[in-house]
C-alpha cells in the first residue's frame, strides 16, 4: 500500500485547511492541557503530525497484518504544506516497511543539488529506521526544451544513493492538463532512458 503525502493541512489561495472537530479538541486539551487554537501554533502542528503518524500506524499495522507491505511518501519540510516536518516520526510509523520523498525541483532550484540533498536525507532516515526507501523524480510541468532536467535528477538520485526511483507522472503528465510538461512525449523519453541508463541497460 502507497500512503501518499499524507497531511492534514492544505493551503490554498492564502487560506490553510485543517479539521478543528471536538474529538480534534478534546485529544488536543488532553495531550497539551489547553484549548486548541484556530491559529497554526507550534503545538497544533505537532498534534496534527502526531495524529497522522497514529492513523496510519493503525493502517499500516492492519495492512500487514493482511500480508501486504506499506510504504509512506512524505513531502519535503520545506514545502507549503508538509504533512510531516518531523521525518524521524513519519518514519517511526508502525507497520511501515518503505520510507520516501518526492524532492522536485521545480523551474525554480538546480535539480543535481536538490536532489541530491534530499535523496541523502530520504536513504539516511530510512536507514535510521531499518527501512527500505524510494524517491521520486519530476516528470511534471518541465519546460519544453529542458527535459534535460529529469536526467539530472535521475542521475543525481541514484548518485546519492537512492535505489528505487520512480517518476510523476506517467507519461508527462499529458493527461492532466494544468501539471503537464511542455512537451510531454519528449519528457517521457528522457524519463525512459534515463531509468533505463540507471539500471545498466540502456
Amino acid at each position: 500500500l502507497f500512503w501518499d503525502e499524507p497531511t492534514w493541512i492544505v493551503r490554498d489561495r492564502g487560506a490553510v485547511w485543517s479539521c478543528c472537530c471536538a474529538v480534534c479538541h478534546g485529544l488536543f486539551h488532553e495531550r497539551f492541557g489547553m484549548p486548541m487554537p484556530a491559529e497554526y501554533t507550534t503545538e497544533v502542528k505537532r498534534f496534527l503530525q502526531e495524529s497522522m503518524a497514529r492513523l496510519l500506524s493503525d493502517a499500516c499495522v492492519y495492512a500487514r497484518g493482511r500480508g501486504l507491505r506499506n510504504a509512506v511518501c512524505v513531502m519535503p519540510w520545506e514545502w507549503s504544506n508538509p504533512g510531516f516536518s518531523d521525518w524521524e516520526l513519519a518514519a517511526s510509523i508502525d507497520g511501515l516497511d518503505n520510507f520516501g520523498a518526492d524532492p522536485y525541483p521545480g523551474t525554480e532550484h538546480d535539480p543535481r543539488e536538490y536532489v541530491t540533498t534530499w535523496t541523502r536525507r530520504i536513504v539516511d532516515t530510512a536507514a535510521r529506521h531499518g527501512l527500505d526507501h524510494h524517491v521520486w523524480v519530476q516528470a511534471f510541468e518541465v519546460p519544453a526544451g529542458r527535459e534535460d532536467r529529469i536526467a539530472v535528477a535521475v542521475n543525481a538520485a541514484v548518485a546519492a544513493g537512492a535505489r528505487n526511483v520512480a517518476a510523476w507522472s506517467y507519461d508527462g503528465c499529458s493527461a492532466m492538463s494544468t501539471c503537464e510538461c511542455g512537451d510531454p512525449s519528449r519528457a517521457w523519453e528522457v524519463v525512459r532512458r534515463s531509468f533505463r541508463r540507471a539500471q545498466g541497460i540502456g
